[in-house]
């Protein structure tokens, strides 16, 4: 819990900080009844009551960690006691499901009953999905044949090509898109990385698909439902960054910001040297 205490003492007033996420994936896998994940299944290693102990102390670590941050954030953010799992104290609920097959996605996202045993009313969150692998090389090359870049299932592997990889990832997408039940989703993953190239992009950032065909898959024109309606931002109506052009001027838009930072700085100094001599002087 100290780390957390560093964190949000540090960070708390980040205006891109929205959500506070304590952990990822802790506790056991599917709940403490139906676990067969990585840790041992807390049914069959440990008696009863030794079962009862662990999962108590994992309950009050959890409780712990969710009221020191909600206790020292200053600016009151929802927090989100695990992505996926096993929920104690939770402002936002959410599950992780890898299913490949758009069918069986599709029947787990209409009846998402086995992942909402505690729930009370908390925003659902579909917190981890996809992880469609297609491995397009990268700076260090392609996996060798024993690393696989991305989730095999029993009757269906990984895309062959970059389109058959992109039609997956759009129907998956697509099937969450459908669903008023859902208020958010995290796709996995935004670029590859070392052997799990399950990206959007490469590991370098560099494009792995063609950009406008993930904008027609991400930018909200598949919402349907209640989530219709809500305006979303694309092709002329978005903001374009401009870079800069040279050298020269990157230089000198760094010199400006050091220079209004060192101005702000300095009147720092000087209203608080003025509230020095004042109480001083009184």
């Amino acid at each position: 819990m100290e780390e957390w205490a560093t964190l949000v003492r540090h960070l708390q007033n980040h205006p891109s900080i929205l959500v506070w996420g304590i952990f990822n994936e802790f506790g056991p896998k599917n709940g403490w009844d139906r676990h067969h994940g990585p840790g041992g299944g807390f049914k069959r290693r440990y008696s009863a009551e030794e079962s009862e102990a662990k999962i108590q102390k994992h309950k009050e670590f959890v409780q712990q960690t969710v009221q020191l941050v909600r206790k020292m954030d200053g600016q009151k953010r929802p927090i989100h006691d695990s992505s996926g799992w096993i929920h104690v104290s939770t402002d936002l609920w959410s599950f992780h499901d890898y299913e490949q097959k758009i069918e069986r996605w599709s029947k787990i996202l209409s009846d998402p009953t086995k992942y909402l045993d505690g729930r009370q009313g908390q925003p659902l969150l579909v917190g981890e999905f996809a992880g469609v692998g297609f491995d397009a090389g990268g700076p260090y090359g392609f996996n060798d044949e024993k690393f696989l870049p991305g989730y095999v299932q029993r009757g269906y592997e990984l895309p062959a090509t970059a389109d058959e990889a992109l039609s997956r990832i759009h129907g998956l997408t697509a099937e969450i898109y459908k669903r008023d039940l859902y208020a958010g989703y995290c796709f996995t993953q935004l670029y590859d990385v070392e052997y799990e190239k399950n990206g959007l992009l490469k590991y370098d950032r560099t494009p792995k698909f063609p950009l406008p065909q993930l904008r027609r898959i991400f930018d909200g024109r598949l919402q349907t439902g209640r989530w219709r309606k809500l305006p979303v931002l694309r092709g002329k109506r978005c903001r374009k960054l401009r870079p800069l052009k040279s050298r020269a001027l990157r230089r000198l838009r760094a010199v400006r910001c050091a220079a209004r930072c060192a101005k702000m700085w300095l009147l720092q100094i000087a209203v608080s040297g003025c509230l020095t001599v004042f109480a001083f002087w009184h």
